[in-house]
């Protein structure tokens, strides 16, 4: 067996410049605090201070939603992978952990009180869950589609949820059922909010308008139908009419719905950057706002005023009433919007609002998080009387971070900070504490593409897709030098080994060797200048380049699926390199220069020998496109370890020697345009498309290939095994509820019984559970039941439903029974036989049978025997045995030999038994049948005398009397 080759493995020990997810919410805490979701944790920040007050992280898994009790003193989080984790904000103490989605969980909310939570998850599932418990109720099925909103109402007795099924269900706590199907929507539904004491819903879909019903429950019909008698089964509980709809000015779906303390005021989201801000008038306002647009209406009737046409204006007036009854703008209207700088994902408004001095205006706050990595604080001030809008903007947390795609990254010689490059600034950062430095603003320096440090760490080297060089000095954060139209367009900048010099390049096809010089500037002060010292005319535009770390060859990767290696002191032309089938996107030279790898769009990353220029080996790395590959620095001469990253946020490792695929760090949600090392590569660095950028470090803990291996196939495995359909306890097909936890590996088990079903001879659950139910006190719960203000409606049906229901079972049975006892009796007729079963294994057992008397031809009664190799049992007596089943046979005289002393027949068992070990007879005596067993070859049963002779003593009866007890 050959020595295995450990290696050591990475772990994250902080990321940064992410604030929220792009996809991620928002949520108020207090007047200054506000809970974020950003990848993998949920951070409180302080508004004003715009500090990280708190951070609750769980790492390997994305945050998908969150919610807050109305104490704000817990929180639910949900992930990717459809756990939740509760925490208390107050507490470090380990979480509580509930299981019940196979995917993301989409949205959860709180009870009123905060004991039940309830959860609904991209697989169309609701999970309720007791707090207090930590243990799951139920969950819901009905939903088709994600569900995107969940709600409890009247007082926690109900829950309203939304799905993209077009559908809002109703939801009943105690029976735990849906009673109520709201389909009106004709497009997917993303939110809804309730108003008016959740007596007006307001909806919001695909649609560019939001639907406003309104709702009566059943407190409200009963007061209305005191005298009436409700048909409907559905409007026992509430009925549901279409108010009207409410037009949006924001393009695109409604994604989110949130409503002040005081529901007055309702922001919706779009999917732009405007937010729709809609008033909902009290009912004094309402009718004020009724009776002040019917008064318009009416005057600008044109209609003559005289006795022949009064019916004609009465009936004219009434139409009109109506039709302004209908008019939903007397409720709720839009009042204004608030605009902001990208797309808004997600808003939710503050608990409280204040009066302002002049007493007709209120001032509301919300969060908005936007899709540019940004939260920000807003303020909307509405002028009661005159329903005008005016919004501010309180704070900003995105001052300090980027808000666009992190393109260029450069780490310093120390390892103590970094500086990073994205469309709209570049910023330096504190590598131990991960807070920012400095932030470098320039006109003209947008679209970074890429960034070098030179000269010991104090000079900073920016190129843009403008196609302009930034000198800028590192510590003053100052401006030294700008150098416009050196390409149409810099990809990529690269430095010399000796850190003399570096080489741009662009999408003009040329390659640009700078190097530095001493220069003076207006205040005769010395300063590094850079100067063009060569250009390199390149076949195709080149997408990435690497020097060589002895200085003899640079290599560029390019447009045309190719890779091109130069000299480096003279630019000849070495080596191309064929292979890939799309453009190469990264390149690198390994640190003896024997290797260069490259990475392209096709997935994969190719190891070519630099002396020749052969391919060593192609490797199908990502998912994705490859995105930057990076040799391993300062490594033995036998190691040769390289790091790729692709489009599906993966970096992994490999061993350019064996080929092997060493490690992957997981952790980055979209594409990575950035990798960084250290002098000694124990820390590396990568910037993402999700914002964020993450900083690994090596540490002590091994890593064997093999156990690596058969770790991911029991991975693998475990997860085939939850995704297949198997049967787990409990859960049940096509049903309203079911079981609230998760399918795993112990759920799927084969099914063990339960030690109490073992004391039943066939293990039946049915038997089992109709035996306790037989045991348990039929009016142990009478009083509770009858006194039950809930249940009197279903008792008052019982007392119609069950006698009836009884009566229908008791008849059907007897009826069963009389046809079961008169199709006995039709085969018996038929027949002539007597139904009997008794079951043996084919193998071990035998059938035989012998008549009664063999002489007489109108008496064909014969004994049928089971015989096995240690049992003898008398299974029944046939008249006029057939040779139908084939297994009874008309007996024949063939069949028993004669006695030569008595002249008595007896059957010759010998023939018949498959066993030998047996001999059997038998004989019929007075209506009774007596059958005797006896060992082959038994001194006093060799002759049919010598049985009866056997039978009749004190022996035979004992023998007798035992076979009979044994048999019955």
């Amino acid at each position: 067996m050959g020595l295995t080759k450990d290696f050591l493995k990475f772990q994250q020990s902080g990321s940064f410049n992410l604030l929220a997810s792009p996809n991620g919410m928002v949520q108020f805490v207090d007047s200054v605090t506000c809970a974020v979701a950003a990848a993998e944790s949920v951070s409180f920040y302080n508004m004003r201070t715009l500090a990280k007050t708190k951070q609750i992280r769980f790492e390997g898994r994305i945050v998908t939603s969150f919610a807050l009790t109305k104490d704000k003193s817990k929180i639910a989080v949900g992930y990717d992978n459809g756990s939740i984790h509760l925490h208390k904000i107050e507490d470090e103490s380990p979480p509580i952990v509930f299981n019940g989605h196979k995917t993301g969980v989409n949205c959860l909310t709180f009870s009123d009180d905060g004991f039940i939570l309830a959860s609904g998850g991209k697989d169309s599932v609701i999970a309720l869950w007791d707090v207090l418990n930590e243990s799951g109720i139920c969950s819901l099925f009905g939903h088709k589609g994600t569900i995107t909103h969940l709600r409890f109402v009247q007082n926690g007795l109900y829950l309203v949820s939304s799905s993209k099924d077009t559908q809002i269900r109703f939801w009943s706590l105690l029976n735990k059922c849906c009673f109520y199907l709201l389909a009106e929507s004709q497009s997917e539904i993303y939110s809804f909010a309730f108003l008016n004491k959740e007596n007006l819903l307001v909806v919001a879909n695909s649609e560019i308008e939001l639907s406003v019903f309104e709702l009566k429950w059943n407190k409200e019909i009963k007061e209305e139908n005191d005298d009436e008698e409700i048909l409907d089964d559905l409007n026992k509980v509430i009925q549901c009419k279409k108010r009207g709809s409410l037009l949006r000015q924001a393009k695109g779906r409604a994604l989110q719905l949130s409503v002040s303390s005081d529901e007055a005021i309702l922001c919706c989201v779009g999917a732009d950057s405007l937010v729709d801000i809609y008033r909902n008038f009290t009912e004094e306002e309402s009718t004020k706002r009724f009776r002040r647009k019917l008064r318009k209406l009416r005057q600008r009737l044109e209609i003559q005023e005289n006795e022949e046409n009064k019916d004609d204006l009465s009936a004219q007036m009434l139409k009109l009433e109506n039709e302004v009854r209908k008019d939903i703008t007397t409720i709720i209207a839009r009042i204004g919007d608030y605009r902001a700088d990208s797309k808004v994902k997600w808003v939710d408004m503050c608990d409280s609002f204040t009066f302002l001095p002049n007493g007709r205006t209120r001032e509301y706050r919300f969060y908005c998080l936007l899709k540019s990595n940004n939260v920000l604080g807003v303020s909307i001030r509405v002028d009661w009387k005159n329903s005008a809008t005016e919004s501010f903007l309180l704070t900003s947390l995105g001052q300090r971070v980027h808000r666009t795609d992190i393109r260029a990254l450069a780490i310093s010689s120390k390892s103590d900070i970094i500086v990073t490059g994205s469309n709209e600034s570049a910023i330096v950062w504190d590598l131990q504490e991960l807070v920012s430095l400095n932030k470098f603003v320039a006109d003209g320096l947008q679209q970074i593409s890429a960034a070098l440090l030179f000269a010991n760490d104090t000079q900073l080297i920016l190129g843009t897709r403008t196609g302009s060089l930034f000198l800028f000095n590192l510590k003053a954060c100052e401006l030294i030098e700008r150098s416009d139209s050196v390409h149409d367009s810099i990809t990529g900048l690269c430095a010399f080994p000796n850190k003399d010099g570096f080489v741009s390049f662009g999408q003009d096809k040329k390659a640009r060797f700078w190097c530095f010089e001493r220069a003076k500037d207006s205040s005769d002060r010395d300063y590094l200048s850079i100067r063009s010292k060569r250009v390199l005319e390149l076949q195709d535009e080149p997408l990435c380049a690497a020097i060589s770390p002895n200085g003899k060859f640079i290599a560029f990767g390019l447009l045309d699926n190719t890779s091109r290696v130069f000299f480096m002191d003279s630019l000849k032309y070495f080596v191309s390199l064929y292979g890939h089938s799309l453009p190469i996107y990264c390149i690198d030279i390994s640190h003896d220069s024997k290797l260069i790898i490259t990475g392209s769009g096709d997935k994969s990353v190719r190891i070519w020998g630099l002396d020749f220029g052969d391919c060593h080996r192609s490797l199908f790395a990502h998912d994705g496109n490859v995105t930057c590959v990076q040799f391993c620095i300062n490594m033995a001469d036998d190691e040769k370890l390289f790091w790729s990253a692709g489009s599906d946020g993966k970096l992994k490792q490999w061993d350019a020697v064996t080929f092997n695929h060493i490690q992957t760090l997981n952790a980055h949600t979209d594409q990575i345009d950035a990798v960084a090392q250290n002098f000694d590569s124990k820390i590396l660095i990568s910037a993402s498309r999700d914002k964020s950028i993450r900083v690994w470090e090596l540490t002590d803990e091994l890593i064997v290939l093999q156990e690596e291996e058969e770790r991911k196939r029991e991975e693998d495995y475990e997860k085939k095994m939850i995704e297949e359909e198997d049967i787990v306890p409990g859960e049940t097909k096509n049903s309203e509820s079911g079981l609230a936890t998760l399918k795993s590996m112990e759920t799927i088990k084969s099914h063990i019984p339960h030690i109490l079903l073992r004391a039943y001879p066939n293990g039946s659950f049915h038997l089992f559970i109709g035996d306790t139910l037989e045991k348990i006190q039929r009016r142990i719960h009478h009083n509770q039941i009858v006194h039950s203000i809930e249940l009197l409606p279903i008792i008052d049906e019982l007392k119609t439903v069950v006698p009836t229901i009884i009566e229908f079972s008791a008849n059907q049975i007897g009826f069963n029974i009389a046809a079961l006892k008169f199709l006995q009796m039709s085969l018996e007729d038929k027949q002539k036989d007597k139904l009997f079963k008794q079951a043996f294994n084919s193998t071990e057992s035998f059938v035989f049978a012998f008549p009664t008397s063999p002489k007489l031809s109108t008496t064909r009664q014969a004994q049928v025997f089971f015989c096995s190799s240690n049992k003898f049992c008398l299974s029944g007596l046939i008249r006029q045995p057939t040779s139908s089943d084939g297994m009874i046979t008309r007996p024949s005289l063939k069949s028993w030999k004669r006695s030569p002393t008595s002249g008595r027949y007896a059957p010759n068992c010998r023939a018949k038994i498959r066993a030998r070990k047996w001999t059997c007879c038998g004989r019929y005596i007075g209506g009774e049948m007596r059958t005797a067993i006896a060992k082959h070859h038994h001194p006093k049963a060799r002759s049919p005398s010598g049985v009866d002779k056997y039978l009749d003593g004190e022996e035979g009866e004992n023998f007798l009397i035992n076979l009979k007890n044994e048999i019955y």
